[in-house]
């Protein structure tokens, strides 16, 4: 089979050799395949840079398989596929080996710290302006503060974890209700709950159709402690617009994310960036996953189940 591996910058030697025993690998870059040498192509492995829509899908008529290194694939059009036949092979939370890969729950950690005490805007000032105060930066301990951790699936647990070294008060919502978590972390009913009482919201579901733009300003306007807004996710969650107006507002006072919704294209939070440095955003190019070790981990596992797959 003619595999495709795009993104292949300092790939897992140990997934090569998984793809290996599967066919012939193609690594030019995807702007230089001529559409003739796209039908040719079997198996497209695809992480992040593009969107796997239909319009890309087009020209890759003999494609069987799309893998991706991720537990979710909103960059891949799942209706176009199922139409065309094409399975997806991709992470499962029940994949053993993802239970070591910490990477987006310490860049969620990452964000807050950064938000919180004014790092990115203490290193911007400091190496593009010649005179800065220390003052202009006074930030905020994390001791103490209430951290709202919405989803608590695999990342979750592992944000709260680390967020139990840093003293911070953990709520939890979920739709699972979990009948035992440990005595610091408390499970709250009701959505509203998060964004009354959480001085940090950091959102880790899983995408579905009834949670898409669920962060809104119905939700938002709740909020009585000015927290930041972490979402280290998936885009589809948060209402940008209403996110902006927030933080324009001062109803919530910073907004980390490693994901939005002009990650394939630039958008209004992009423009909102350029033309006021200072409101308190941090943003990040879908970082979460992006540690050499762990992306060699999931690579390994999605390249083993595709030649598991093809074995059967």
């Amino acid at each position: 089979m003619i595999i495709h591996l795009n993104e292949g910058k300092l790939f897992s030697d140990k997934a090569l050799n998984y793809l290996k025993k599967v066919g012939v690998i193609s690594n030019t870059p995807l702007k230089n395949l001529s559409i003739s040498k796209k039908k040719k192509i079997e198996i497209l492995f695809i992480k992040l840079r593009h969107k796997i829509d239909k319009n890309f899908l087009k020209y890759f008529t003999n494609l069987k398989f799309i893998v991706s290194p991720t537990t979710s694939v909103t960059h891949v059009d799942l209706i176009f596929c199922k139409q065309k036949n094409i399975k997806i092979i991709k992470l499962d939370q029940t994949d053993l080996n993802l239970k070591k890969i910490f990477s987006t729950a310490e860049l969620t950690l990452g964000l807050i710290i950064s938000l919180k005490r004014n790092i990115h805007k203490a290193f911007y000032d400091s190496k593009f302006k010649k005179n800065v105060s220390r003052y202009d930066y006074i930030g905020k301990s994390l001791y103490g503060l209430t951290i709202g951790i919405i989803g608590f699936g695999r990342i979750g647990k592992m944000v709260a974890k680390l967020s139990r070294a840093f003293n911070l008060k953990i709520i939890i919502y979920d739709n699972l209700r979990f009948k035992k978590l440990p005595k610091y972390i408390r499970q709250v009913k009701k959505l509203d709950e998060i964004f009354e009482n959480a001085d940090i919201i950091s959102i880790h579901m899983s995408p579905s159709d009834s949670n898409i733009d669920l962060i809104n300003k119905n939700l938002l306007n709740k909020c009585l402690k000015k927290p930041i807004i972490i979402n280290t996710s998936r885009e589809v969650f948060i209402n940008e617009v209403d996110l902006i107006n927030s933080l324009k507002k001062g109803v919530i006072s910073g907004i980390g994310l490693d994901v939005n919704k002009g990650e394939y294209k630039k958008d209004k939070i992009f423009d909102l960036l350029k033309s006021n440095s200072k409101l308190n955003i941090l943003l990040t190019p879908h970082i979460g996953g992006c540690t050499i070790d762990e992306m060699k981990t999931t690579e390994e596992i999605v390249s083993k189940k595709l030649l598991l797959k093809l074995k059967k």
